[in-house]
């Protein structure tokens, strides 16, 4: 069960939150990446996000 990569979301799978996978495309991944306040970090092929963060930005 997928939890959200963003820092302080609680959101899950297991929580009927909708989780979208990070793309493959190196251009669009980057963009996603910076508008997340990680610093220095990478996603990998299982981080998700969850659709609130698709809707408050």
């Amino acid at each position: 069960m997928p939890g959200c990569c963003v820092p302080s979301c609680k959101n899950s799978s297991a929580k009927r939150y909708l989780m979208k996978h990070f793309p493959r495309n190196p251009e669009i991944r980057a963009q996603w990446t910076l508008n997340i306040p990680r610093p220095n970090w990478i996603p990998t092929t299982y981080s998700c996000i969850c659709e609130v963060w698709f809707i408050l930005i």
